[in-house]
C-alpha cells in the first residue's frame, strides 16, 4: 500500500499543476490541425467488408500499412478521431447498422491463413453504436475512444456487425493494395455471431482493403503528468468465465505514454496485471475486483493513477437434478426436477423431444430413444449453469454380458456369466431381474435378482448363453444378449493334397474357436510431424498441428485424409481387432449444420484412397461420423460394409443394404475435442462402439465377407471434409490391438516349437501331421486338434507286373483313375481298360481332371503248351544220362526212370544209376501254365551197381543209414576218389583220400537216397547210402 499512499499524496500536491497542464494540453491539442488521410481510391466494390448486410452477422479485419498512411498525408504519431468507408451502392439498413469498431497498432503485413486474426488483446474498442450510411458517399464514424497511432506500426481496423436479420446488398469500394499479401480477412454467418476475442475460422481472405479515410491529428510527446483518467469497463457485473474489456475515459493528445493495469481483490492490495502496457486491457476475472490503470509519461516519469472501476463476480447457479440416469416403462414417463440453491429466473431443457414442457423446473420425459437432456438454469444475474440427465425407454436399456475367466484353455473349470444393464435405476422403484437361457431354448437359470450364472464346460467348444432382462413390475419386451464362451480350441481342417499343380500340399484351418492373447499391432500418437509420419501419408488440408492429425481446419470447403501403410499390421483371429483413438470435431462456424458435407470417417480396405471424403473410401469397412444431413444422408453414426460408391455418390444412408448399423447420435462427438473412441470387432465378427464411455452399439454382426477376408494388404484411413458446420476434424493417439492366436503343423507325435498366426500351411510333402492351436506361442495354453494325412494324388497307374498268357487267352489292362482321359500306345484306344491277346509292351498315359498326368506300362508275353522232340541217352553203365531235346515253353521237367524212381522240378538233363538190369521205359513230362507234354524212350540196362557189394575188396562204409558222419574204410591205405550223387544224378560232393579211414559229414544233406562212387586205379564200387 506504500505506492498507493505515495501516489495519492503526490496527486494532491500536484493538483493545481495538473489542472493547468491539462488545460494547456487541451488548448495545444485544439490548435493542431486535423488531416484526412485517404487510403485507396479505386472504384471496384465488394459486399464482404467492412460488413456484409446479407448475413445476420459479420466480422472483418483489414490491414493498412504505415506507408499507406504517410503517403496519404500522415506525418507521424497521431490521434485518429474518425474513420470513413465509401459505400458504392446500397442504403441504410437496420439489420446491418449495429457496429463495433476496433483499431490496433500491429506489425502484421498479411493474414497468412483463415485463422490468422489479430487477437482481441491487440485491439482497442473505439466505437459501439448505430451507423448511418447512404449510397455513393463516405460513411463517417466518430470514435468514442480516439485511437492513438504510434506512427511506426501498421493499423488494423476491425468491424463487428451485430444486428440480427439480413438486408439488401451493400457494396463497399475497395482497392487491391496487397499484391501477394492477403490484407483483409472476413467471416459472415446467418446464425453464429462471432466473438472478436476468439474469432472463428474465416470465411475467406483477400489482398484488397476497403477504401478508408482516417481523420488524423498529429500528437506531440508528453512533457509532464498525464491527464487524469477514469477506468472504464464494458460490463461491471459478470459471470465466471466472462471476458471483460477495460479502457479509460477521454483521450490523451500526447504520445510517449506507458500503462500498467492493476487489480485489487480486497485482501492483497493492488497487484499488477502482467503484459498490460496498453490503453485498453482485456482479462477474465475470477472474483470481484477493482481495477485501475497507472499512466506514465516516459520522458519525465510523471504518472497518473486513474479512478478505479469495480467488477462484480456473480455466482453461477448451483444445479441439482433428482435423477441423472433412469429408465422408464412403456406408457409411463419420468418426472425430472431441477433445483438451484440460488434464485433462478428461468430454466430451459434441450432437446425438447419427449418433454411435456421445455421451460420449467419440472418436466415429464418420455423419449422414444435414450436421450441426454441438458437443463440450463439462468439466475437473476444472467449467469447460467447446466446439468444433464439421461432418460431411457426400458426396452432400449444398454445390456451387456461378459464371462470370466477370459481365457479358458481347457474344459472342466467353473465359468461365470455376468449380465449388466444401464441405467441401473428404473422409474417408480422397480428393479431389474435376470434369466439365463441355453442356445436350444432351455432355461439354465430362472428369473431372479441375481445377474450371474455359473457352469462347468465339459468339452472344448463354443457355448452360447443368452441373458434376458426384465423389470420386476412392467412387461416391456427387451432383447436378449448373447454371450459366446470359448472353451479350449477347435477348427475345421481342410486339406489340398499333393499333385502336379500343388507340388506340396496345403492345410487350412477354418471356423476356428481359440483362446487368444491381445497384442498391440500398431500405435501412433500423431502428435509430431518429425516422428509420427513413417508409413503415413497425408492428403489435402491434413497436417500434424497442435498434437493432432488435423484432417480439416475449421473452414468451409476443406478436405483431408490420412492413410496408414504399416507393412507389419495384421488383424487377429477372424480379422478381429480393436481401434482406440481420440476424435475431434469442434470449432464450428455454423452449429446448425445448414451446409451439410461435414463429417469424419474411418475406412479399412485394400482400396482406400486419399480422397478426403466425409463418408470415407474403399469398398470394405467404414465407420462414419456424419455431422450434417445432405439430401437423403442423415447425420449420425454409420457402420458400413461393402459400400462401393465413388466420391460423388457415396452418401451413406441408413436404409442402404451395406449399412449394418445407424444411430442419429451426434451429441456424443460433435462440437467436442479429443473424445475417446473405442471400436472393436471380436473373434466372432461382433462389432461394438463406445464413445467417451457411452455405448453406441454392440454385438453387430459383421458379414462373412469381412470375417473370412485376407486383410494382409488392407490399409487404415481417416478422411474428413467440411461444409456448413466447417468443423475442425482431427484424430490422435491411435492404437490398434488384435487378439492373436497361433497354429502349428508338425510331424506326428512331435511337440511344436515354431508357431504362426496365419492359418494356412503350404508346400507340405505327403505324410502324417499333427495340427496344433495355441494362444501364446507355446504349449502352456494349447491343444493338438487333429492328425491329418497329405496324399500324393497325382494319377497312379498300376497295370500290374509283367505277365504271360497262353495262346488263345486274353488279359484286360485297367489304368484306373476313373474320370480321367487315356491314351494307349500303338492304338487309337482312349478307354480306361484295354484287352490284349498278343505279346508286347503296353503303355498308357492317364490325364486327370486337374491336368496331372500319370504313365503306366506292362510287358505281356503270349506262350503255348510245352513241346520236345525226343530223349537223348548217354550210357556209362550202370549210370545213364538223359537229355530232352528241343524243349519249347517248358517251365518244369518231371522224370520217371522206369525203375520206380522219379524226379520232379528237375532240369532238362539228368543222370540215374540203375541197380537192376532189364528194359526200362524212361519218360519226361514238360510243364508250363499252359499245359503239359510227355516224351518217352526205352533202354535196356545190362550192367548194374549192386548196393552192398563192394567191387573194391575190403571197402566198408558205415553207418548206413546215417544222420551225421559216415566213415569210409579202405584196405591197405590206397588212393581213391569218392563222389556222392543224389537220385537226380547231381554230384553232391567229391573227396580225394589215401587214408585207411575217411569221415564224410552228411549232417547238412537232405534226407533221402544217395550213391557213393568209390574209384581207385582199377576198380569202381557204387554204394547206396541212406540219410535219415
Amino acid at each position: 500500500m506504500a505506492k498507493l499512499i505515495f501516489n495519492k499524496m503526490r496527486k494532491r500536491v500536484l493538483l493545481s499543476k495538473y489542472i493547468s497542464v491539462f488545460a494547456l494540453g487541451m488548448v495545444s491539442f485544439s490548435s493542431f490541425s486535423q488531416t484526412t488521410v485517404t487510403v485507396g481510391t479505386a472504384t471496384t466494390t465488394t459486399d464482404n467488408a467492412p460488413v456484409r448486410a446479407q448475413s445476420n452477422f459479420s466480422y472483418s479485419q483489414s490491414l493498412y500499412m504505415a506507408s499507406d498512411l504517410i503517403a496519404g498525408g500522415a506525418t507521424g504519431p497521431g490521434l485518429i478521431s474518425k474513420i470513413r468507408y465509401y459505400l458504392g451502392t446500397g442504403s441504410n439498413n437496420a439489420n446491418s447498422n449495429n457496429w463495433t469498431v476496433y483499431l490496433g497498432n500491429t506489425n502484421k503485413v498479411a493474414f497468412t491463413t483463415t485463422t490468422d486474426w489479430v487477437p482481441g488483446s491487440g485491439l482497442t474498442n473505439c466505437f459501439t453504436g448505430t451507423v448511418t450510411f447512404a449510397a455513393n458517399s463516405w460513411v463517417e464514424i466518430t470514435l468514442a475512444t480516439p485511437f492513438q497511432w504510434n506512427g511506426v506500426d501498421n493499423i488494423v481496423v476491425a468491424v463487428d456487425e451485430n444486428a440480427t436479420g439480413t438486408g439488401g446488398n451493400t457494396f463497399w469500394r475497395y482497392s487491391d493494395l496487397g499484391g501477394a499479401n492477403q490484407r483483409t480477412i472476413f467471416y459472415n454467418n446467418a446464425t453464429t455471431n462471432p466473438d472478436p476475442a476468439s474469432p472463428p475460422t474465416a470465411t475467406s481472405r483477400g489482398s484488397w482493403t476497403p477504401n478508408i479515410q482516417f481523420v488524423w491529428t498529429s500528437t506531440p510527446p508528453c512533457a509532464g503528468t498525464p491527464s487524469h483518467r477514469t477506468a472504464t469497463v464494458n460490463d461491471g457485473s459478470i459471470c465466471p468465465g466472462q471476458t471483460v474489456n477495460f479502457g479509460m475515459t477521454g483521450a490523451i493528445p500526447v504520445t510517449g505514454l506507458s500503462y500498467e493495469w492493476e487489480y485489487n481483490d480486497g485482501t492483497s492490495g493492488w497487484l499488477a496485471y502482467p503484459s498490460s502496457n496498453a490503453a485498453t486491457f482485456s482479462t477474465i476475472p475470477t472474483e470481484t475486483i477493482n481495477v485501475r490503470v497507472i499512466t506514465t509519461c516516459d520522458a519525465t516519469g510523471d504518472e497518473d493513477i486513474s479512478d478505479d472501476i469495480s467488477v462484480v463476480m456473480n455466482p453461477l447457479p448451483s444445479l441439482t437434478v433428482n435423477s441423472t440416469n433412469v429408465a422408464y416403462c412403456a406408457g409411463d414417463n419420468v418426472q425430472l426436477i431441477v433445483a438451484d440453491t440460488s434464485n433462478l429466473t428461468n430454466f430451459t431443457w434441450l432437446p425438447v423431444l419427449g418433454l411435456n414442457v421445455a421451460n420449467n423446473d419440472t418436466v415429464a420425459a418420455s423419449p422414444a430413444n435414450p436421450t441426454l437432456y441438458t437443463a440450463t438454469g439462468t439466475n437473476s444475474h444472467g449467469c447460467t449453469s447446466t446439468i444433464t440427465t439421461t432418460v431411457t425407454p426400458l426396452s432400449k436399456a444398454t445390456r451387456t454380458a461378459s464371462y470370466s475367466p477370459v481365457s479358458i484353455c481347457e474344459p472342466g473349470s467353473p465359468v461365470t456369466i455376468t449380465a449388466a444393464v444401464a441405467p441401473a435405476l428404473i422409474n417408480g422403484g422397480s428393479t431389474w431381474e435376470y434369466r439365463f437361457v441355453a442356445s436350444d431354448g432351455s432355461v439354465l437359470q430362472a428369473w431372479n435378482s441375481s445377474n450371474t450364472y455359473n457352469f462347468i464346460p465339459a468339452a472344448d467348444s463354443i457355448y452360447k448363453i443368452y441373458s434376458d432382462f426384465r423389470s420386476s413390475t412392467c412387461p416391456d419386451a427387451i432383447d436378449s444378449i448373447e454371450t459366446v464362451v470359448v472353451v479350449g480350441f477347435g477348427s475345421d481342417v481342410s486339406i489340398i493334397n499333393y499333385d502336379c499343380n500343388n507340388l506340396g500340399g496345403t492345410v487350412s484351418l477354418n471356423n476356428r474357436f481359440t483362446q487368444v492373447t491381445e497384442s498391440v499391432v500398431y500405435s501412433n500418437p500423431l502428435a509430431d510431424a518429425a516422428t509420427d509420419l513413417t508409413n503415413v501419408s497425408l492428403q489435402g488440408n491434413a497436417s500434424i498441428t497442435g498434437g493432432r492429425a488435423v484432417l480439416t481446419p475449421s473452414a468451409t470447403g476443406n478436405n483431408g485424409s490420412v492413410i496408414f501403410n504399416d507393412p507389419n499390421f495384421h488383424a487377429g483371429t477372424n480379422n478381429a481387432m480393436s481401434l482406440s483413438f481420440k476424435m475431434t470435431a469442434d470449432l464450428p462456424i455454423n452449429v446448425n449444420g445448414t451446409g451439410g458435407a461435414d463429417g469424419l470417417t474411418y475406412s479399412f480396405a485394400n482400396d482406400v484412397a486419399n480422397n478426403g471424403n466425409q463418408n470415407g473410401s474403399g469398398s470394405k469397412l467404414r465407420l462414419v461420423f456424419d455431422a450434417a444431413s445432405n439430401n437423403t444422408n442423415a447425420p449420425g453414426i454409420y457402420l458400413v460394409y461393402g459400400h462401393t460408391g465413388g466420391i460423388t455418390i457415396n452418401q451413406i444412408i441408413p436404409v442402404d443394404a451395406p449399412t449394418l448399423f445407424y444411430s442419429n447420435n451426434t451429441s456424443a462427438w460433435k462440437n467436442k475435442t479429443d473424445v475417446q473412441v473405442d471400436f472393436k470387432i471380436d473373434v466372432f465378427g461382433k462389432a461394438s462402439l463406445i464413445i467417451d464411455g457411452l455405448t453406441i452399439f454392440s454385438n453387430i454382426q459383421m458379414p462373412p465377407a469381412y470375417v473370412n477376408s485376407n486383410t494382409a494388404t488392407w490399409k487404415h484411413a481417416f478422411s474428413a471434409s467440411t461444409g456448413g458446420d466447417a468443423l475442425r476434424h482431427a484424430i490422435s493417439n491411435l492404437v490398434v490391438t488384435a487378439p492373436i492366436s497361433q497354429v502349428a503343423l508338425v510331424a506326428t507325435n512331435v511337440a511344436p516349437t515354431a508357431w504362426q498366426t496365419g492359418t494356412t500351411f503350404t508346400n507340405i510333402q505327403p505324410g502324417m501331421y499333427d495340427v496344433w492351436m495355441s494362444s501364446n506361442s507355446s504349449t502352456t495354453c494349447a491343444k493338438k486338434i487333429e492328425t491329418i494325412e497329405i496324399l500324393n494324388t497325382n494319377p497312379l497307374v498300376e497295370l500290374g507286373n509283367d505277365t504271360t498268357i497262353c495262346e488263345g487267352e486274353s488279359i484286360t489292362l485297367n489304368a484306373g483313375n476313373t474320370g480321367s482321359t487315356y491314351v494307349w500306345s500303338n492304338s487309337q484306344l482312349t478307354t480306361q481298360t484295354r484287352t490284349v491277346t498278343q505279346t508286347g509292351l503296353y503303355v498308357v498315359n492317364v490325364t486327370a481332371a486337374n491336368s496331372c498326368v500319370g504313365v503306366g506300362s506292362i510287358n505281356v508275353s503270349v506262350t503255348g503248351a510245352p513241346t520236345a522232340s525226343t530223349i537223348y541217352v548217354q550210357n556209362n553203365m550202370p549210370t545213364y544220362t538223359f537229355t530232352i531235346l528241343n524243349p519249347q515253353n517248358a517251365d518244369e521237367y518231371s522224370w520217371d526212370f522206369g525203375d520206380g524212381t522219379t524226379l520232379t522240378n528237375a532240369p532238362g538233363t539228368v543222370s540215374h544209376t540203375y541197380l537192376t538190369a532189364g528194359p526200362r521205359q524212361v519218360s519226361v513230362t514238360l510243364t508250363n501254365e499252359c499245359g503239359t507234354e510227355t516224351v518217352v524212350t526205352t533202354i535196356v540196362v545190362t550192367s548194374t551197381a549192386s548196393v552192398g557189394e563192394n567191387t573194391i575188396d575190403g571197402l566198408n562204409i558205415y553207418p548206413n543209414p546215417a544222420t551225421d558222419l559216415v566213415t569210409i574204410a579202405l584196405p591197405n591205405t590206397m588212393q581213391a576218389t569218392v563222389k556222392a550223387f543224389d537220385l537226380k544224378g547231381t554230384l553232391i560232393q567229391t573227396i580225394e583220400t589215401s587214408a585207411s579211414q575217411t569221415e564224410l559229414s552228411v549232417r547238412d544233406w537232405n534226407k533221402g537216397v544217395y550213391f557213393l562212387h568209390v574209384q581207385n586205379d582199377t576198380k569202381l564200387s557204387i554204394v547206396k547210402l541212406v540219410i535219415q
